[in-house]
């Protein structure tokens, strides 16, 4: 038997990942109990992240607008990050799990991209 190559390695690696997504059952999430207090520990964030070696500028933010909606960027060219954290509804579908590729659903919901 000849090697396989990296690519064929890779692309069975991930279609074995993809077959077990969604077999699981859900798992359900512990309450949590929050104390206002230590809440006080956290401070608001800032409005802009300011960064000496990678500065803010009005380009890279029109960017990464338009990376965020473009669908071309997955492999059907239907999906975007928006699909599944839609900045419309706080940064989350609402779904107890997103419709991937293909429909193809996983085990975990989209969190909410807001202050990622």
């Amino acid at each position: 038997m000849g090697k396989a190559s990296p690519t064929v390695l890779s692309m069975t690696i991930l279609a074995l990942i993809f077959i077990g997504c969604g077999k699981s059952e859900p798992v359900s999430s512990p309450t949590v109990t929050v104390d206002p207090a230590k809440l006080q520990l956290f401070g608001t964030l800032p409005d802009v992240m300011a960064s000496s070696t990678n500065p803010v500028t009005e380009e890279k933010v029109a960017l990464g607008r338009m990376l965020y909606y473009e669908t071309r960027l997955s492999r059907s060219h239907q999906i975007s990050c928006n699909s599944c954290h839609m900045l419309d509804k706080y940064g989350v579908d609402g779904q107890p799990t997103s419709d991937g590729h293909k429909g193809r659903t996983g085990n975990r919901n989209s969190p909410t991209v807001y202050n990622a």
